[in-house]
């Protein structure tokens, strides 16, 4: 089996023709800019002519998101949700400042360590096999002061990991917990990465999670005489 290194995805405007059948491509922007949209401030003419509109309001209509399914029966319709990186990177820089620690997920840094690629569950069995490979990624926040960086495992990464997007997160939870070693990833050079992941599909759950994933990561660091 040939193994290639994990890259990080890069994003780019869809294609004019990808655009015009779907408009709802655009529907995942970070919420932070969705109430942009109406103003204009982030489109040109050149998006807006792609999508094949004519003004902000117009795109706004076409990607504004679908009202949440009603009661059939007395049964409420649960969809999965999942963060993306944007929204994750915010709750924990958010958690760590009001602790007093502070990140900066602008000006981040590259790091090499050791990634999971080609994922496979053994059967119904909580046990996985798996490949390792050393590679360089961007991390997600760095705290300067304190000389330790974070990455968030969306399911994106690692639905690349496991080359399919159902293992996410009833199975990376388990895996990850396995494969990171303290919560942490091994790198090249020593450098202090830690790791986040989410470990449900509930938006309330996941945030509460997270943000104890952040505290009880401030407590081994105590522990350890990091901070």
């Amino acid at each position: 089996m040939q193994i290639h290194k994990v890259k990080k995805y890069n994003a780019g405007y869809p294609k004019r023709e990808e655009t015009l059948k779907n408009p709802n491509l655009l529907k995942n922007a970070p919420d932070r800019w969705k109430a942009l949209l109406a103003s204009g401030t982030i489109l040109s003419s050149v998006i807006l002519a792609s999508c094949g509109i004519n003004s902000p309001q117009d795109l706004w209509n076409k990607i504004k998101p679908t009202p949440t399914p009603p009661l059939i029966e007395g049964v409420v319709i649960s969809i999965p949700y999942y963060y993306i990186d944007e929204e994750a990177i915010d709750i924990i820089v958010d958690e760590f400042k009001a602790y007093g620690i502070m990140f900066d997920s602008e000006n981040t840094k590259r790091v090499v360590a050791e990634l999971p690629v080609d994922v496979k569950s053994i059967g119904d069995s909580m046990e996985f096999e798996y490949y390792t490979l050393t590679s360089e990624f961007i991390v997600d926040g760095t705290s300067e002061d304190l000389s330790i960086s974070f990455e968030f495992i969306s399911k994106e990464d690692f639905s690349k990991w496991a080359g399919q997007d159902n293992m996410y997160p009833y199975y990376s939870t388990t895996f990850l917990r396995g494969f990171l070693e303290d919560g942490k990833f091994n790198t090249k050079n020593d450098e202090i990465v830690l790791a986040f992941y989410s470990k449900h599909t509930n938006v309330d759950n996941m945030e509460k999670d997270l943000r104890k994933q952040v505290r009880d990561f401030i407590q081994m660091l105590e522990y350890q005489g990091v901070i």
